[in-house]
């Protein structure tokens, strides 16, 4: 029985349905807990990742709608078509995706490959590239409130980024899209003879998609707003969903298997004990693994699980993934193994680089629990005598997001001059061949 017949058949009905009969009867037979289970989603959801990272979603929202993802997308044109074998649009999809996180990018990779500007295997490789988790997730929600460790933000998004790039180049290259690309140097050697220089295409990517959007910033602001809390609201969904579902595998018994090979492991390696738990959590809601991890020490096994819990993503993200590449020939399986291959390279690198991290400083300013509440508060880290407490408003938390954005964008930038280095010394070398 192929995929499609059994997404059609009665069987897959009746397996649905048990599962939801089963369901009810657990939240019918414990109430409270089940009750419970939903409220500490909620929580976690409402006082931490709902007001960290709707300030940065709010400006993606209107970056995009300026141009000003489409203009760094330009610039990235000789990196994507040299290092990836990928068209320059792939650009903004990058951009897309590392900034307002998975599955941001793969709505405009559907698009693409609905239009026929990327081939299937292009398309899969630059969703194994753009799927990534947002850096307000990372550096605020994990590393600063559920962690309390502020300081370990940027290095967990480096090994997250990274990560990426592996999966990304070891989906590089089937014969048949080499193939495909063999006439596509040349193509694109004809074309910048008669186009103006990178930077210059760059501002007129920028400034057709502003006027191709045509909004006041008025009613973009409103629209940003919206979309943003929407997006918001589906993600605090799922997690108050999951959180019920890990209860009832819970009081099912069924996580024991888990528990007692995470004992096995924890006795032979020494990994933190709240490993099974976070790998459970983990592998169906990457917020929640997150948070069950929140109470080991700092070591490198902690480190390295939260790395490629965040690689792996879960099953929450990669259903809503499938669900954007719904009416495309894009595949689950190079989805699936870039998500293994992510969540293997995080852990490698946690190891690799958990000696570097000793040199960074253990005072930094950043969300810390609240040793009254037990949710993050914004404050001097670690506490100074008298530090003043509080939830931040949202000028500081949107200035907070708003360097976290400048530092993205100074390696972006990076990437751009390469870009341009690259472009003037192969337009020397036409003339010069010419």
């Amino acid at each position: 029985m192929t995929a499609s017949n059994f997404r059609n058949s009665p069987i897959l009905t009746i397996i649905l349905g048990t599962a939801a009969c089963f369901v009810v009867g657990f939240i019918i037979l414990y109430p409270d807990q089940i009750l419970n289970s939903s409220l500490e989603g909620l929580t976690i959801w409402w006082k931490i990742v709902f007001p960290a990272m709707l300030p940065l979603l709010i400006l993606v929202e209107i970056m995009t709608a300026m141009g000003i993802m489409h203009f760094i997308g330009a610039l990235l044109d000789p990196v994507m078509r040299r290092m990836f074998r990928l068209p320059g649009i792939a650009g903004w999809c990058i951009a897309v995706g590392w900034t307002a996180g998975a599955p941001a990018g793969v709505q405009h990779i559907a698009k693409l490959r609905h239009a026929g500007q990327l081939t299937r295997q292009q398309a899969e490789r630059l969703l194994a590239l753009s799927y990534a988790a947002s850096p307000v997730l990372i550096v605020i929600v994990i590393a600063a409130g559920f962690f309390q460790r502020p300081e370990l933000g940027v290095p967990l998004l480096v090994i997250h980024w990274l990560g990426a790039l592996i999966a990304a180049l070891i989906a590089t290259d089937s014969a048949a899209d080499r193939k495909q690309q063999s006439a596509g140097p040349a193509q694109h050697r004809r074309r910048s003879k008669r186009q103006p220089g990178l930077l210059r295409r760059s501002l007129l990517a920028m400034e057709q998609a502003r006027f191709e959007d045509g909004r006041s910033f008025g009613r973009l602001l409103g629209d940003s707003v919206f979309d943003s809390i929407q997006k918001l609201m589906i993600v605090g969904g799922y997690m108050i969903f999951f959180a019920v579902m890990l209860k009832i595998i819970s009081l099912s018994g069924a996580d024991h298997l888990i528990i007692q090979g995470g004992a096995a492991l924890e006795a032979a390696f020494g990994l933190p004990a709240e490993s099974p738990a976070a790998w459970l959590a983990g592998f169906f809601e990457q917020h929640l693994g997150a948070y069950a991890l929140r109470s080991a020490s700092y070591d490198i096994w902690s480190l390295a699980v939260l790395s490629a819990l965040l690689g792996w993503s879960g099953l929450c993200l990669q259903v809503q993934t499938r669900s954007a590449m719904a009416g495309t020939d894009l595949r689950a399986a190079p989805f699936l193994l870039s998500r293994i291959v992510h969540a293997a390279a995080g852990a490698v690198l946690s190891f690799l680089l958990f000696p570097l991290l000793n040199l960074l400083p253990a005072a930094a300013r950043g969300f810390r629990l609240s040793e009254e509440t037990g949710v993050p508060v914004w404050a001097e880290w670690p506490y100074a005598a008298g530090a003043s407490r509080g939830y931040p408003d949202l000028i500081t938390v949107i200035r907070f997001d708003a360097w976290l954005i400048f530092g993205a964008s100074c390696g972006i930038l990076l990437l751009a001059l390469l870009s341009l280095l690259y472009d003037a010394m192969s337009d020397a070398g036409r003339r010069h061949n010419g």
